[in-house]
């Protein structure tokens, strides 16, 4: 997964994450997923997260609020940003990135 992390709303959402969210019970805060699934963790290598880190960083930085609840489904409450568009830079970058990196590590494991 490849989360972009929202330490503000922690206060406001953090008792009922840990409460209901698995991931925060291992210590993921606050966060919007931008690509799931990305690679598996076992192929994540210091190379990946910086190639990653390049390509987010050209994403300006925006503001956002959380104005809405939202169902994924029946099983997951969500907070619905207001700047999607704005989220659509950082995810459509990420999800090059992870697609690029998925292809090397397949590539890797069949040689």
């Amino acid at each position: 997964m490849i989360a972009a992390l929202i330490p503000d709303a922690e206060p406001l959402v953090g008792a009922f994450r840990a409460q209901l969210d698995p991931t925060a019970r291992r210590g993921l805060g606050a966060h919007v997923t931008l690509v799931y699934p990305f690679v598996e963790p076992a192929a994540v290598a210091g190379a990946t997260v910086a190639a990653l880190r390049d390509t987010v960083a050209a994403v300006p930085a925006f503001t956002c609020t959380f104005g809405e609840l939202r169902w994924f489904g029946d099983k997951v409450l969500w907070l619905a940003p207001d700047a999607v568009a704005a989220f659509g830079g950082s995810r459509s970058a990420s999800g090059r990135r992870s697609r690029s990196c998925s292809s090397t590590t397949a590539r890797s494991s069949r040689t």
